[in-house]
């Protein structure tokens, strides 16, 4: 995440004229979504965008196809731990964002970042999809 390295090969993402490519789930429940998204997920090459949108399991069908400015690598996701001389598990799996100063207490998983001046496009043509298009 932190290099902007493809999800699925690994190799360095090129930002082109449409800015980086980024591929999401699909959240019919959040009507903010993507702008401001805070996602696990690097971005996806334009090589690899095909393989990506047929193989990868939580992807099949139920994608975004994004073109995204900025990327702010700013927070862990993982697991809370509660203080003590034995630390336990404290709750589900949750985010926690740099400054937090409950991260000595996180044992991160996974680097999020958080998607500024996001453009929806259309996952094959990489041109922008009309609003009333995304599926919520």
């Amino acid at each position: 995440m932190l290099l902007m390295r493809c999800q699925v090969c690994r190799s360095l993402v090129t930002r082109n004229a449409l800015d980086w490519p980024w591929l999401i789930e699909e959240h019919r429940d959040d009507p903010r979504r993507p702008e401001r998204e805070v996602t696990t997920h690097p971005p996806t090459c334009e090589t690899c965008r095909p393989v990506a949108l047929i193989q990868c399991k939580p992807n099949r069908g139920k994608v975004v196809s994004l073109r995204v400015v900025q990327a702010l690598t700013d927070g862990v996701y993982g697991q809370l731990y509660a203080p003590g001389p034995r630390p336990v598990p404290v709750g589900k799996p949750q985010t926690l964002f740099n400054g937090d100063a409950r991260l000595r207490w996180m044992l991160g998983a996974q680097t999020t970042a958080t998607l500024l001046d996001v453009a929806v496009v259309d996952t094959h043509t990489q041109t922008r999809a009309p609003r009333e298009a995304v599926r919520r």
